[in-house]
């Protein structure tokens, strides 16, 4: 028996969160990428696995960046940038576990307003 595993669990997890974000139910991003509502269903449990290109359909037909989808992966601290540190990286994985785009926006334009007037003092 095919069982899911966790990668493919959060992948199905952040699937529907992003289908949620765009307010399409299962049946409509079916249609979109040419599969069943149930295909759907199964591959937001994990059920099913979702191939590459499909990843890479869904991101298209949603116009949003296939990361959006694929679960956060976490890197060990000598893969790491250096010129990145820890408290930048949790931001970033905070700030992308925001589930309203508007909101994230918002954020963005604030922190862009105070480093700009950082950056002129």
């Amino acid at each position: 028996m095919n069982t899911a595993n966790q990668i493919d669990i959060e992948i199905g997890r952040n699937l529907k969160r992003v289908r949620h974000e765009h307010g399409l139910s299962q049946t409509n991003l079916g249609h979109m990428i040419g599969v069943t509502f149930q295909q759907v269903q199964k591959y937001e449990t994990g059920v099913n696995r979702i191939a590459a290109s499909r990843l890479v359909e869904i991101a298209q037909v949603l116009k949003i960046d296939v990361k959006e989808i694929l679960p956060s992966l976490k890197q060990p601290d000598d893969m790491r940038d250096p010129k990145i540190s820890k408290q930048a990286t949790q931001l970033m994985q905070m700030f992308h576990s925001i589930p309203v785009p508007a909101l994230r926006n918002t954020i963005f334009r604030l922190v862009q307003e105070i480093a700009s007037k950082a950056g002129s003092a």
